[in-house]
């Protein structure tokens, strides 16, 4: 089943009206994706003895961990303003004789195999063999980055649910609102 959802969506790729007119914006894109895959590459390589020389008094991987937050925050936003989800292409699908869970399984499954959960292990995956080449214990780091990929896999999920429904920007146009009261009016 999942190769011939693969198979239609080829085919509606290839014979979609925007396909021509798209590419010279694509390959802008695919070299903006390799510019920042390089960047994150040199970065995880250098960020262990980075962090050393900055905090010789810290550990460079609880370093990291302390700034796991803002990583996520600054994945989330990207992924907002820049992820397109796959929830469109289902609709020619609905007509058909398929069990709507096989559709969502196979749309969830593909997501998880998009660009924007890659990019993020380009930083992880150089900076854990940096770890384990500077003698951290194996088993510990591949915890590690068992666990960040597991975060970026929640992050991808949590990008569906914000992208579903536009109740996020309310929240933060109600608290944004209320400061400018108490700050002002008050």
């Amino acid at each position: 089943m999942i190769a011939r959802f693969l198979k239609l969506e080829l085919k509606q790729y290839f014979r979609s009206s925007y396909w021509k007119k798209g590419i010279i914006l694509k390959i802008i894109m695919s070299f903006f994706i390799i510019w920042i895959l390089a960047l994150l590459l040199i970065i995880g390589v250098n960020s262990y003895f980075t962090l050393k020389k900055l905090y010789p008094k810290q550990d460079p991987l609880q370093t990291v961990n302390s700034f796991l937050i803002f990583i996520i925050l600054g994945d989330l936003i990207f992924r907002y303003l820049m992820q397109k989800l796959p929830v469109v292409n289902i609709k020619p699908l609905l007509l058909l004789p398929i069990k709507k869970d096989i559709l969502i399984h196979y749309i969830l499954g593909r997501s998880m195999l998009s660009v924007f959960n890659f990019l993020l292990l380009f930083f992880y995956v150089p900076f854990a063999i940096v770890l384990i080449h500077e003698r951290y214990d194996f088993i510990s780091v591949l915890g590690w980055l068992i666990a960040m990929l597991f975060i970026i896999q929640t992050t991808n999920f949590l990008n569906f649910l914000i992208n579903k429904n536009s109740k996020v920007f309310i929240i933060a146009k109600m608290k944004s609102t209320r400061c400018f009261y108490k700050k002002y009016i008050f």
